[in-house]
């Protein structure tokens, strides 16, 4: 099956889409169209590159629009302001309407195009399914396209139809021949833009979940006196939303702080023990001297929500005490099952999925506060989705520990 049968029924042919991108100068009405050789533009953009570097008349012809683009280009992230401006200059100025097609994959890379104003998608086709495919390199560099098939003329990596009016600016193949030529200190910044880039790919963080490892902290004495801190807060904003969680279960009114006595020195016994069992299996196990490491990792990943259900039942039997007049010793065994799934989800979420995410946002934020922040936050909305019906079960069972679990998962599933 030939690609175009694949693409749109609205992508003209190749001859005709070319045609239709006009040539345009910023203040001249008169369109220029392609000559299907592309020797018209290549000529006219080497008579215009000489005359610009003699004499400096074309610089800045284009203005800051195609500059700030270039400095976000994986091809010129590294090289000199004044060789932007070079390239800037070197390039024409076309408009394209809503389905042009601007290269076609497979044939030949002839230009490459930096979109300015509009949108393009990029379709590749792989075994005779057409897939949507997202910009590679640096962040930034997702509207130039087609620069590293440039070089060489090879073969276009994907089809490029325009989704909305706009313009872009073309670099002519041989026009680029031509700078890189000329400059040798050019070429070395272009190589060592394309090479950095290629480091950064090497180093992106893709570890498979249950297989990460947290950070490095001192072992003595501030990491753990800060997250005794920070644990001793959050006891009393979560006996505060557990009231509230009770209030809704329960329809009835419920102390915001209870027995916080108990609670504070719970909560950070709670928060250290998460944090201790993953430093203490990090350094203490080795995942690669298991034939199965990520399964190995698995397991080792669940056995923090085990261990911390008991200190976590305490924590929701001081919040309950109002409905249910057990004893606390007594009282904190009620839904300890579901209570335990519900640890094991938080466990993951809390050491596993939070760095799992993280990993992944490396392009999306540059600073690692973030990022970090942000791992956290997608970890907690997935951990507390997963998690928040075996909780709301404990819960239940907490406050009525005489109902059965099937009957308060059925008054759970109706409608409030």
């Amino acid at each position: 099956m030939d690609e175009e049968d694949l693409l749109d029924e609205n992508i003209p042919a190749k001859s005709k889409v070319i045609g239709a991108l006009n040539l345009v100068e910023d203040d001249d009405e008169t369109a220029t169209k392609k000559d299907s050789s592309g020797v018209v533009r290549s000529f006219s953009n080497v008579v215009r590159w000489i005359s610009d570097s003699i004499t400096g008349s074309g610089k800045g012809k284009h203005g800051n629009v195609l500059l700030d683009h270039l400095r976000n280009s994986t091809m010129f992230r590294y090289c000199t302001e004044e060789q932007r401006q070079r390239v800037a200059n070197a390039m024409e100025r076309i408009r394209f309407r809503k389905g042009d097609v601007l290269m076609i994959q497979g044939e030949p890379q002839l230009e490459a195009y930096v979109i300015v104003e509009g949108t393009v998608v990029r379709k590749r086709l792989i075994e005779d399914q057409l897939h949507l495919m997202g910009p590679l390199g640096y962040a930034g560099s997702k509207d130039s396209i087609g620069l590293l098939h440039l070089l060489k003329k090879e073969p276009a990596y994907s089809t490029v139809q325009a989704t909305s009016d706009g313009y872009a600016y073309i670099l002519d193949s041989e026009v680029f021949h031509e700078l890189l030529e000329e400059d040798p200190t050019f070429s070395q910044d272009v190589i060592c833009s394309l090479v950095n880039e290629l480091r950064h790919q090497t180093i992106v963080q893709r570890t498979p979940l249950f297989l990460q490892t947290g950070k490095n902290l001192p072992t003595e004495p501030l990491p753990w006196f800060a997250i005794s801190c920070a644990a001793a807060v959050e006891s009393f904003y979560r006996s505060g939303l557990n009231s509230i969680l009770i209030r809704q279960l329960t329809g009835e009114p419920a102390a915001f702080f209870p027995n916080m006595q108990i609670q504070t020195p719970t909560r950070i016994l709670y928060i250290n023990g998460f944090k201790g069992l993953r430093h203490l299996f990090e350094t203490q196990i080795d995942l690669s001297d298991y034939p199965n490491p990520q399964l190995m990792g698995l397991a080792l990943a669940l056995v923090p929500g085990i261990v911390m259900s008991p200190i976590s039942s305490i924590l929701e039997a001081c919040n309950v005490g109002h409905k249910n007049p057990e004893p606390l010793v007594i009282r904190w065994t009620r839904g300890l099952m579901p209570r335990c799934l519900r640890e094991v989800i938080f466990g993951v979420g809390i050491n596993q999925l939070s760095d799992y995410f993280e990993e992944r946002l490396d392009n999306v934020f540059t600073s690692t506060t973030t990022r970090n922040m942000a791992g956290s936050l997608l970890a907690g909305c997935v951990a507390g989705y997963l998690s928040h019906i075996p909780h709301n079960l404990s819960t239940l069972k907490l406050l009525e520990p005489k109902t059965s679990y099937k009957t308060h998962f059925k008054n759970l599933a109706e409608p409030w």
